[in-house]
């Protein structure tokens, strides 16, 4: 004797279990059906080793998954983590897999990236003085004077190969229908020898303050060095000759301001210390609003001795 003939209701009462399952799911399915998101993630990095610096690492991925309506609902990026992990890694080329850390009720269809080709490097740091790079077509009336850039150093830092790849951090200002003094921040890149950007390296400040004068109604002239002197020589010598080599030095500003000048003044050389014939390097005395084809000239002295 079977079973179902010593309890003649089981079998019906398991058919209905079944019925019922089946119908839960039904409705389940229908009232709630599986469906499919993306969602982007931010790739960290795990267990970097002291003093190495990651680059070439995805910044993000798209995580392509799967789960019930009312699930997904309650799921936002922030659930979902990725990263690479660098445990016991040190310096070279690495590629390794991209892995995913979800709640159990989602179903992982895609990832892409899924793998990240990265470096391991050094940190390293530079500091490298500001270069400006003019461009555009400033005002036909006014050329570029003084320029101020604030700080005019910056710390590149980064992984050591890419850190001494940059061979200059440049500024570009643009001088488009400018036609008066500006004051701009500007935004710095890293540069290699071919001028193509360094990428994956941080420079501290990453602006600078640059303030550029315009000379309006811009002209030239050329003016005689003016030698000053001071102290008197040392008993027994006399100058036989002195001179400047230029003996005229070119100016560029105003022709108003222009017309106010007669001659360039050198800083004062002491004759005190004067002992012998000599050749001595004299920086020129500014001159506000105007731009100098030197900034110093040589001052030829031949003494006699008594």
């Amino acid at each position: 004797m079977t079973i179902f003939r010593r309890h003649p209701t089981l079998f019906a009462k398991i058919i209905s279990v079944v019925v019922a399952c089946a119908l839960w799911l039904y409705v389940i399915n229908e009232q709630n059906p599986p469906i499919e998101t993306t969602f982007n993630i931010t790739v960290e990095q795990h267990n970097l080793g002291p003093k190495l610096i990651v680059t070439g690492m995805p910044e993000k991925i798209k995580l392509k998954v799967r789960a019930p309506r009312t699930v997904l609902s309650k799921i936002s990026a922030s659930d979902l983590k990725a990263y690479v992990e660098l445990k016991g890694r040190e310096e070279g080329k690495y590629s390794l897999p991209i892995q995913a850390s979800i709640p159990q009720v989602l179903e992982i269809l895609d990832m892409q990236p899924n793998t990240a080709n990265l470096q391991l490097d050094k940190a390293a740091q530079r500091v490298l003085p500001v270069d400006i790079n003019f461009v555009g077509n400033i005002a036909s009336n006014v050329t570029v004077g003084k320029t101020i850039v604030s700080p005019n150093e910056v710390v590149v830092s980064g992984g050591g190969s890419k850190v001494s790849s940059v061979a200059k951090i440049i500024a570009y200002l643009d001088l488009n229908d400018q036609d008066k003094d500006f004051n701009k921040d500007l935004k710095l890149v890293a540069l290699d020898s071919k001028n193509i950007i360094v990428e994956d390296v941080i420079i501290q400040p990453d602006k600078v303050s640059v303030s550029a004068k315009l000379l309006q109604k811009l002209a030239k002239g050329t003016f005689p060095v003016k030698i000053n002197t001071i102290g008197l020589l040392p008993e027994g010598i006399t100058i036989a000759g002195i001179s400047t080599e230029p003996e005229r030095v070119s100016l560029t500003a105003t022709p108003d301001l222009l017309a106010k000048i007669n001659e360039v003044e050198i800083e004062a050389i002491d004759l005190s210390k004067i002992t012998k014939s000599t050749t001595l390097k004299v920086r020129l005395l500014p001159i506000i609003d105007a731009v100098a084809s030197h900034s110093e000239v040589e001052v030829k002295i031949s003494i006699n001795k008594k």
